[in-house]
């Protein structure tokens, strides 16, 4: 159970916070205000004195007083907050996510599964251990949201993910939209992505998340969109021998060949991306594990940083 308030600043309610957002340094009524409220970020990186349209910001996560704009909304030890975008009091019924998941697999492997034709709001679905499954015509709204970045804490943690994982697994016409962290991560091999929509993901804006996000062998994503997100696009990864890996010789343990290995993303729209972040890239791999990968026919624009980036030691 919790209380619900209403509030809006227009219609001489409270003034009250979202989540993350930019402001400029120059936002009025932000001089001398209490800096536990607004707290100034730090220089983001040595390049803000030529990138000055992402630089010179405050950076609000988390603060009710930043509540106001109409549709947003601030949860807080069991009091939710909400600026009705009419000044009224709605009469209508407030539903609240009661889980993380609507779909849950894990051990043992399970094969031949069929998941079509499932509109799915405010939940997530996950796929940890599948063989010759098939994921047809799903949407996925508002799937996953945190307040944290629970990867990053002190008690190391993690968040709730829409996720397929597994071998031979075939998704088609997936469509997911809204989500502060996590898009989508397949892990596995011989996985096909075709046709397909993420819209509005990592408005965190951490590199730990992505729209979407594939490791594996065997892999294509293809005829797919992906736009309006803060960090990085589409990330790649095939796994290969990791740097600082020692054999008994006390020499490095050299990259897996190049045969064999395959990962594709293809006919591929990604724009509006890296919104937040910054040294980022809307189409992003690197290291040893982007050998064997396989980018053509994409079309990337609509960043302020990279839109093509193979990381460190891809040569």
């Amino acid at each position: 159970p919790f209380r619900l308030i209403f509030a809006a600043s227009d219609c001489g309610g409270s003034v009250n916070a979202s989540f993350v957002r930019r402001y400029p340094k120059d936002l009025p009524g932000l001089a001398g205000v209490d800096p536990t409220i607004y707290p100034a970020s730090a220089t983001l990186w040595d390049g803000c004195e030529v990138q000055s349209s992402k630089c010179n910001q405050y950076w609000l996560s988390g603060k009710r007083e930043a509540l106001d704009a109409p549709r947003e909304w601030f949860h807080d030890a069991g009091t939710l907050y909400f600026y009705e975008p009419s000044c009224a009091m709605p009469n209508a019924t407030v539903e609240v996510k009661a889980r993380n998941y609507a779909i849950w697999q894990d051990k043992p492997v399970k094969s031949n599964v069929r998941l079509a034709s499932l509109e799915l709001f405010g939940a997530a679905l996950q796929f940890r251990n599948c063989t010759d499954c098939v994921v047809n015509n799903v949407v996925l709204s508002f799937p996953t949201y945190d307040p944290e970045i629970r990867e990053l804490n002190a008690e190391k943690g993690a968040v709730a993910a829409t996720l397929v994982a597994g071998t031979r697994v075939n998704l088609t016409n997936l469509t997911i939209a809204q989500s502060n962290n996590w898009g989508l991560e397949l892990q596995g091999d011989d996985i096909v992505l075709d046709n397909f929509l993420i819209a509005s993901t990592d408005w965190v804006s951490s590199l730990n998340y992505a729209p979407l996000k594939m490791t594996g062998n065997g892999m294509v994503a293809t005829r797919g969109t992906v736009r309006t997100f803060g960090n990085a696009g589409i990330v790649t990864a095939i796994p290969n021998s990791p740097a600082g890996l020692i054999n008994d010789t006390g020499t490095q343990i050299p990259p897996q060949p190049m045969a064999g290995r395959s990962l594709e993303v293809s006919y591929c729209h990604v724009y509006d991306g890296g919104k937040v972040g910054e040294d980022t890239a809307l189409l992003y791999g690197g290291g040893w594990a982007a050998a064997g990968t396989r980018w053509h026919h994409n079309w990337i624009h609509g960043t302020m940083e990279k839109c093509l980036r193979f990381d460190d030691q891809s040569e």
